[in-house]
């Protein structure tokens, strides 16, 4: 009796055991949000200026970077508009060298935060939904594609953030009727900074992606 109570028992168990295995492996539902780690605000230098200050300061930084890149000397029309422009901002009591520095150090921070990920998913199944952009096709069929948050996304430059690029690789490719159209992913996620070759419509690029997954099923998005 006392064998066949010890029996029980361990059946029990072992099948407690089994019930949280499977628990743990039913993919958490999450959003493209979840990918993005909390980090402090980054003060925009530009957010107490007007529209046209805005404008007007891009316009310069685009000048000065293509007199840099030797793309227009000193003299071109183009120099002389920026340098118009910069006289005009300066005699509005705005220092444009120094707004123009401050918004270097401000896009350096935001690409920054783009690259960092949330490491508590690594290993995490999830379910997420998102647009498939094939990186090879066999016909319709496709086993390994980058999975980006918004319709059109990585099809023109520039590229979303790393932070919201997960490139997946299936075990059994899927037959995809229309890049356009959501679906839904799971799949076990990664945390693991890559590098991959995208063919954008304007040309080339290679791309950093902060996450990847191998992707179990694919299905069609619905609400």
């Amino acid at each position: 009796m006392k064998q066949a109570i010890q029996s029980l028992v361990l059946v029990f168990f072992l099948a407690l055991s089994v019930i949280a295995d499977a628990d743990a492996e039913q993919p958490r539902q999450i959003t493209w949000d979840d990918l993005i780690p909390w980090s402090e605000p980054v003060p925009d230098p530009y957010a107490h200026l007007q529209i046209e200050d805005k404008i007007e300061l891009g316009l310069i930084a685009d000048i000065r970077e293509q007199l840099a890149n030797g793309f227009i000397e000193a003299g071109d029309p183009n120099a002389e508009y920026g340098e118009d422009l910069t006289k005009k901002l300066a005699a509005k009591g705005l220092d444009v060298d120094a707004l123009l520095a401050e918004d270097q150090v401000y896009r350096e921070k935001i690409r920054a935060q783009g690259r960092e990920l949330v490491t508590s998913l690594d290993g995490a199944v999830v379910k997420m939904p998102g647009y498939a952009l094939p990186f090879e096709l066999s016909g319709k069929l496709v086993r390994k594609f980058l999975l980006v948050p918004y319709v059109g996304a990585c099809i023109h430059s520039p590229t979303p953030p790393p932070n919201q690029l997960v490139v997946v690789q299936l075990e059994t490719p899927f037959e995809v009727d229309n890049i356009y159209e959501p679906i839904w992913i799971e799949g076990r996620l990664a945390a693991s900074p890559a590098r991959e070759e995208l063919h954008l419509v304007d040309g080339s690029a290679n791309i950093q992606i902060g996450y990847s997954m191998e992707g179990l099923k694919v299905t069609p998005y619905e609400e």
